[in-house]
């Protein structure tokens, strides 16, 4: 029995002893995938978006020049009528615009989610020129970018 129960304790200890080293392996495979993560983590890099510039055009009537849906994408500036006081053409900032095709306008980025506009005779409205400039809330680039502006 003495035998026995030596053989016991050892097999005991060895049972201990390997339990032990499974435990420190498994400690290590942890600390080693954590480590990983944080340098990969550390490396990784986010890929921004940024859009370009671009001209919109107003495709509503009289009363809807502050409505983003009633501008669509133009390829460039050209096209508004001369001498005529109403909503035609504007340069958006990259910044206020979603990623669609064709691109569109934010509205969550625009204040009070419409187009900064001026009213003007006959109950029409124009981009406001206030509303053009470097600022983060300034949709529009410049103002001479603005066409048919008050």
């Amino acid at each position: 029995m003495t035998g026995m129960g030596t053989l016991g304790v050892f097999v005991l200890m060895m049972t201990m002893a390997l339990t032990a080293r499974a435990q420190e392996k498994t400690a290590d495979a942890s600390k080693e995938k954590a480590t990983a993560k944080t340098a990969l983590e550390a490396n990784a890099t986010v890929a921004v978006i940024q859009l370009p510039d671009t001209y919109f055009e107003f495709t509503g009537t009289a009363g809807q020049e502050n409505d983003p849906t009633k501008w669509i994408a133009s390829p460039n500036s050209s096209g508004c009528p001369t001498g005529v006081i109403r909503a035609c053409k504007v340069l958006v900032k990259g910044s206020f615009l979603l990623p669609t095709s064709p691109l569109t306008i934010n509205p969550a980025l625009l204040p009070s989610s419409q187009m900064p506009v001026s009213p003007t005779t006959g109950g029409n409205a124009v981009p406001n020129p206030a509303f053009a400039g470097s600022g983060s809330t300034q949709p529009y680039v410049h103002p001479s970018e603005i066409y048919n502006k008050p």
